[in-house]
């Protein structure tokens, strides 16, 4: 199990909002925190599209490979979606 850093964080939502995320978390065995949690990564992994390892590799994709330049060390820590694309 991967350990995670958190920071704690304030946001303004509508009253009705949250109860209907704490009616929705409860109804699936979650807390508050984690339901929302879990809304928000899966709003964010729909942004970055899931690529099959096994699946061949068009040919003009890989044709691009020669004209890519891959991120530095530095450049990954430092952007996590481009650290998750990169190290899954």
């Amino acid at each position: 199990m991967e350990t995670r850093n958190y920071k704690q964080t304030g946001i303004r939502l509508p009253e009705e909002l949250i109860t209907g995320l704490k009616r929705k978390a409860k109804s699936k065995g979650m807390s508050f925190n984690a339901y929302v949690e879990s809304v928000l990564e899966e709003d964010i992994k729909a942004e970055i599209p899931y690529i099959d390892p096994d699946e061949e590799i068009d040919s003009d994709i890989l044709a691009l490979s020669g004209i890519l330049k891959m991120p530095s060390r530095m450049e990954i820590e430092v952007d996590p979606r481009l650290k998750t694309i990169l190290t899954q």
